[in-house]
Parts: C-alpha cells; sequence; structure tokens
C-alpha cells in the first residue's frame, strides 16, 4: 500500500498529463488520477499494477511520463486504450465505479442547442403571411404569444401547440377585423410555424466542449421535456448524445421526476448539478429536489417565464454555457 502524493501543479499543468487525461477521461479513478498528477508512472508489466516514485531532475511531462500514461489503461484494465475512444473505455468500468461519480443533469433546448430563435424566425415568417393579406402583423404577434401559452393547457409542449396557435391567432384577428377566414392563408401560416421542426437547432457555443470537460469527473444525464419526436430530432440533431450515460426525455421536469431520476442513478442530491435556462422548468424544480443549479440566463418564452427564480444558496447564475465550469469544478 502507498500513500498518495501530494497534487504538484507542475505535472498537473504539463500538456502531455492535460491531453491523456482528456483524451480517456473516463479510464483512470480518483487514486489514478493523483498518481498521474504527481507524476508517478504505472509499470505496465505489473498485476496489480505498481507505481514508480517521481525521478528527481526529470521535467514534469517528460518521455518517460508519456510513455508511462500511455501505458496507464493497459496495466490498469489490460487494454490499450490510447487507440480506444472514450467511450469504450466506460464500458471497462464497473457499474458500482460509476454510480460513485457525482452527476451533472443537462437540459437541452435553449441550454446546449438553440431553438427558441427558431420559433422567432418561424413566427415572423407567419406575421408576414397574414400581413400579406391585410391584417396588422403586430396585433397577430401579441395574439399568437397570448394563445400559445394558453394552449399549453391543451396541447402541453406538443409540436401541435405552436402551429395551431399561429393560425388561432389568425382567425380570431380576420374575425375582429371582419373579413373572411382564406383556407391559402391557413394553410401557408401553419407550413411557416411548422419550420421551427424541420431546422437543425444549432449547438450554443463551447457546448460539446463544455460538456467534454465536465465528462472526465462526472456522469452527465440529459433530461429534456417537450415532444417526444421533436425532442429526438434534436438529440440527433446535436451530435452530443455519446457524451451523456443516460438521455430522457418527458412531458414536463418537476420535483418528482428529479427525484425518481436521481433514485434510479443512485445519486447524492447535494452533490449533483443541474444546468439549464428555464427557471420554471430548470432552476426551480432542482432546488426543490436539493440539487445545486446552473443557471444560463438565455431567450425564453412566455410560458418559461410564468415563476420567479426561488432564492436560494444553491442557485449559480452563469452569463452563458461555457460559465458552467467556473460554478462546477472540471
Amino acid at each position: 500500500m502507498i500513500v498518495l502524493p501530494a497534487f504538484d501543479s507542475r505535472v498537473a499543468g504539463s500538456r502531455v498529463v492535460q491531453r491523456l487525461l482528456l483524451a480517456v477521461p473516463h479510464t483512470a479513478g480518483p487514486r489514478t488520477r493523483r498518481l498521474i498528477h504527481a507524476g508517478w508512472t504505472p509499470n505496465p508489466r505489473s498485476r496489480p499494477t505498481r507505481w514508480r516514485r517521481p525521478q528527481p531532475g526529470v521535467p514534469a511531462g517528460g518521455d518517460h511520463r508519456q510513455a508511462g500514461l500511455r501505458a496507464v489503461i493497459p496495466s490498469v484494465y489490460g487494454r490499450d486504450m490510447a487507440r480506444a475512444r472514450p467511450e469504450a473505455a466506460t464500458s471497462s468500468l464497473t457499474s458500482n465505479d460509476l454510480r460513485s461519480w457525482p452527476v451533472v443533469i443537462f437540459d437541452g433546448d435553449d441550454t446546449l442547442w438553440s431553438t427558441e430563435p427558431l420559433y422567432d424566425d418561424a413566427r415572423a415568417a407567419a406575421a408576414a403571411i397574414v400581413e400579406q393579406a391585410g391584417l396588422d402583423a403586430g396585433k397577430w404577434e401579441d395574439l399568437e404569444r397570448e394563445i400559445d401559452v394558453q394552449n399549453v393547457q391543451r396541447f402541453g409542449l406538443s409540436s401541435e401547440r405552436f402551429p395551431t396557435s399561429c393560425v388561432e391567432a389568425y382567425e380570431t384577428l380576420a374575425k375582429e377585423s371582419h373579413r373572411p377566414v382564406d383556407a391559402s392563408v391557413v394553410e401557408r401560416i401553419r407550413h411557416a410555424a411548422t419550420s421551427v421542426f424541420r431546422r437543425r437547432a444549432p449547438l450554443v457555443p463551447a457546448a460539446r466542449s463544455t460538456l467534454e470537460r465536465l465528462r472526465s469527473r462526472y456522469r452527465l444525464v440529459l433530461l429534456t421535456q417537450g415532444d417526444r419526436a421533436v425532442q429526438e430530432k434534436r438529440i440527433a440533431d446535436s451530435g452530443l448524445a455519446d457524451l451523456f450515460e443516460r438521455t430522457e426525455i418527458v412531458s414536463q421536469k418537476t420535483v418528482d421526476v428529479l427525484r425518481r431520476l436521481l433514485d434510479e442513478l443512485g445519486a447524492d442530491p447535494a452533490a449533483t448539478w443541474f444546468v439549464g435556462n428555464s427557471i420554471a422548468s430548470d432552476v426551480n424544480p432542482a432546488i426543490g429536489a436539493g440539487l445545486h443549479a446552473v443557471w444560463v440566463d438565455a431567450h425564453v418564452w412566455e410560458h418559461e417565464r410564468r415563476e420567479d427564480l426561488l432564492r436560494s444558496k444553491l442557485v449559480h447564475p452563469a452569463k452563458q454555457l461555457e460559465d458552467v465550469l467556473r460554478e462546477i469544478p472540471a
């Protein structure tokens, strides 16, 4: 048995150490990582693994350490992980190993990828059609936003809600203006509104790099709400699914949903983080479940502004996604 060495910032900061630790983030446990940071190197031929003490006078990140670090994975797990993908390394860990890691839960829409601008574009296109029909586009937009919030009661977050709200706002405005409802205008408005589901939602800046940094020390979970088909498309389009241990789509994020998820993950709420942009759907439920919540203040629609932010020391505001790394130790 050896005593774990003290953390050496010069060694930990070397490019060789940092590059390899990031390349295979899930393979080395806390003990192994501390040994690597301190400059110890493994003997790949020994079973169980024996560690060599740092050599005096040898600069951090030297060739001997690079060779040793490349050997750490085959020596510990019996396979050459230097050429393997990070997700392959994860499969070498037991479920008990993974369950001991803290968890970070991420929202999807307008946290990892931008969707609200898609709605703004679709709404602007529909408003232009309304104006071409001889009606007031400004009044139509006010009506649409009001009706869309009301329609959450009827449609929830399904893909039917937004297009229906756009059409109903046109029909209401046409009747108030004593104008006939034109079926062709209805069809054009609906087509413009559904574009939000056909378009690809772009990733927010630093989405992948932020997840990759956190993935070296945390179990990452994606929890998003809304229409299942729409969310499945956005998850696939994002190209981020491989970074998550688990992805889950729910109709609504609540305290009970989070407690159930944490129970299934075997995660401690006090050590778990939730990252999201909505006060009502992300931050407040997380606080209610006893999680730390990083609130990425982003553009949201009226329904997501229905609640005030709960006052709690568990809330950590962030202006943009990459600021999450300042709040969650990575």
